[in-house]
């Protein structure tokens, strides 16, 4: 499920409060509720009958104005599945270890995929050359904070474990300089652990 923002919970509240009356409100004109004092007066009253065109004009108010307000919009990163990694390495075997390295190597890519697609919608963006200047570094921090936080550890370990097995004792593949990484950097360290994997018998 993507990340929320607290607009984005009260867009969708507000369109779930005016279906809710409206299908309450249903409910009771096709039912003998109707023909109870306390329930006319209450269905009978304009702020009821307001109620559900105004919670749907808030609802696609916020929702327009999110969608075409570049500088409320944040990098959002999500992957289809969780990331599982066993902590001890070394109990693995061979194949289990490969297909640990082609799993971490899988989501890497999707990640950097996604990098991809957040730096297109800020280049299709209607906004001016700062604004988009901005927002890609935004993005591009962001996304450099989440692989060193979701994968680089990962992925250090298991070279790590591969080159031990292999007894590869060359210059590591995978390296994270001081500097930003774009989605190549990225993506090639995922191929880069899947190329090393397949060193194991």
């Amino acid at each position: 499920m993507p990340r929320l923002g607290f607009f984005e919970w009260l867009a969708y509240g507000c369109f779930a409060v005016g279906a809710v009356v409206m299908a309450i409100d249903q409910a009771i004109k096709l039912s003998s509720l109707r023909e109870l004092s306390w329930v006319e007066t209450i269905t009978e009253n304009n702020i009821w009958a307001l109620t559900p065109f105004v919670m749907l004009c808030i609802s696609g108010s916020i929702i327009l104005f999110r969608a075409i307000s570049p500088s409320v919009t944040h990098p959002s990163i999500s992957t289809s599945a969780r990331l599982e990694v066993p902590k001890t390495l070394g109990t693995l075997t061979n194949h289990e270890l490969r297909l640990t390295a082609y799993n971490i190597a899988a989501h890497v890519e999707a990640f950097s995929q996604n990098y991809i697609r957040q730096g297109m919608e800020i280049d299709h963006k209607n906004t001016s050359a700062d604004e988009k200047a901005s927002r890609r570094a935004m993005c591009d921090q962001t996304f450099n904070r989440e692989f060193r936080t979701m994968y680089l550890d990962h992925l250090i370990a298991i070279q790590s474990e591969i080159m031990s097995r292999t007894r590869n004792h060359e210059e590591p593949l995978i390296t994270f300089p001081n500097g930003l990484l774009g989605w190549r950097e990225i993506s090639q360290s995922g191929y880069q652990l899947v190329a090393l994997s397949n060193h194991l018998q």
